[in-house]
């Protein structure tokens, strides 16, 4: 039975059994029924009740209760360092915003309460003692492995549009199929998701492109790609071609999103660092393309669109650098590879040949040829030269701004930095020149040259 693969933790088995001793129903609901029955590790145990906020403060009489949501029925229950959401049994009112119910009204019926949910997976609720409720067949979406809504996917998705991004969402993460009358209904309503704050469409994708699950991701850009990143569904129209390509410019940035490291920053530059293609594309006369500064211009559409979707400074930066440097597949010296980590940093320029690598294998097999070789031989320089210790910062010389300016009777701070900096491109190119008398000697027979 269904049943046997649920089991609740024994701090949300106590809440269930005391607000039964005063007098209400209770049950676990929403997704930790569905995370428990699927196997999946549960982090947020919801409860929901027929028992009112000021119902359960009295249950709890002497526990912290927080009117977290009160205006919609929801109180969280402080036991033990965790909190608890409880809420009680409601039905919604009309969504004007497309977001949240303008009013909620209380029900004494668990089904009323199921039936606002978005889909049958997420509309079941489990009690120990008298089982699992399951009025929309969630269960039986489970074994079939189906995104399905409670009721229409026309009345779900106009009580909150970003439900259209959550069923993508949850077929991604859970690798499930989507009913295909959801998105019938997605491509109908996808001009209103719009409409959602961006922060909170943010999320959702954020939570979509590190699921693990391309075929889902190609699925979502088809139908709602076109209205959340018409930067990246334009380049269908980007023929790429030369000797290195054998797909146009949105099949290629899919198949590079397909072979980047599963970590946000890195599926990000996949996702945009070809944007610009679109328009700097300019065809020879002998009918090749050929995309002239597309990396600067893509660097430009990436700032645009991550701060459009409200991305932190941090991954923006990270982001659009990696996008503006890309194209990194000329053989390096020891003596580059340490400016390259001077002037980027070391996190910054390992993260760059990691995405140099996925984006040689969106390409073709001539592309992979002569670039891969040359990749893997920089990676390894990278890390050697990371290994030995060797001078790459002006803060592991030998000698400091105080030692220079009193070898060079100079207090000009810029002379200092320019002496400094000469002196560590010396030590850069030969480590072994980096002892104290060495170094000055290197200033004095410079400034008498």
């Amino acid at each position: 039975m269904i049943t046997e693969l649920i089991t609740i933790p024994k701090t949300v088995a106590q809440i269930i059994g005391t607000l039964e001793a005063g007098g209400f129903e209770a049950f676990a609901v929403g997704g930790c029924v569905r995370d428990s029955i699927l196997g999946r590790e549960v982090s947020d145990w919801d409860i929901t009740t027929n028992a009112t906020p000021e119902e359960v403060s009295k249950v709890f009489a002497g526990k912290r209760v927080l009117p977290t949501g009160a205006k919609h029925g929801t109180v969280s229950l402080m036991l033990k360092g965790a909190a608890y959401e409880i809420t009680t049994y409601r039905i919604d009112g009309n969504y004007s915003d497309g977001r949240r119910p303008d009013t909620v009204r209380y029900t004494n019926d668990l089904n009323d309460d199921l039936s606002r949910r978005d889909f049958t997976i997420n509309a079941m609720a489990y009690n120990p003692r008298t089982g699992l409720a399951d009025p929309f067949g969630g269960a039986e979406d489970i074994k079939r492995r189906l995104v399905r809504c409670v009721g229409t996917p026309d009345e779900r998705f106009g009580e909150d549009y970003l439900r259209m991004m959550r069923a993508y969402r949850f077929a991604a993460v859970l690798g499930f199929d989507i009913e295909p009358e959801i998105r019938h209904a997605v491509k109908k309503n996808r001009e209103k998701i719009t409409r959602i704050a961006a922060e909170r469409i943010r999320v959702e994708l954020d939570k979509l492109i590190l699921s693990g699950s391309h075929d889902a991701f190609l699925i979502f850009m088809e139908d709602l790609g076109s209205v959340l990143l018409p930067e990246i569904t334009r380049l269908k129209d980007v023929p790429q071609k030369n000797p290195y390509h054998h797909l146009d410019a949105y099949d290629h940035t899919m198949e590079v999103f397909k072979y980047a490291e599963n970590e946000l920053t890195q599926k990000l530059c996949a996702l945009f660092h070809d944007t610009g293609k679109a328009e700097v594309m300019v065809i020879d006369e002998n009918g090749e393309t050929r995309f002239p500064g597309h990396a600067e211009v893509s660097r430009e559409i990436a700032y645009a669109v991550l701060k459009r979707l409200k991305y932190d400074n941090y991954r923006i930066q990270a982001v659009t650098a990696i996008v503006r440097m890309h194209n990194v597949a000329k053989q390096l010296s020891r003596f580059a590879v340490k400016r390259r980590v001077h002037n980027r940093g070391a996190n910054l320029t390992r993260q760059l040949y990691t995405f140099a690598l996925a984006d040689c294998m969106g390409k073709n097999s001539f592309a992979q040829e002569t670039t891969l070789p040359v990749l893997h031989a920089n990676i390894a320089l990278l890390e050697d030269v990371l290994a030995s210790g060797e001078p790459i910062h002006m803060t592991e010389l030998a000698v400091n701004g105080y030692d220079v300016g009193k070898a060079l009777g100079i207090r000009s701070g810029e002379a200092i930095g320019d002496a400094l900096g000469y002196l560590l491109e010396r030590v850069q190119e030969d480590p072994a020149l980096n002892e104290r008398e060495a170094l000055l000697n290197i200033l004095c027979s410079r400034e008498k040259g």
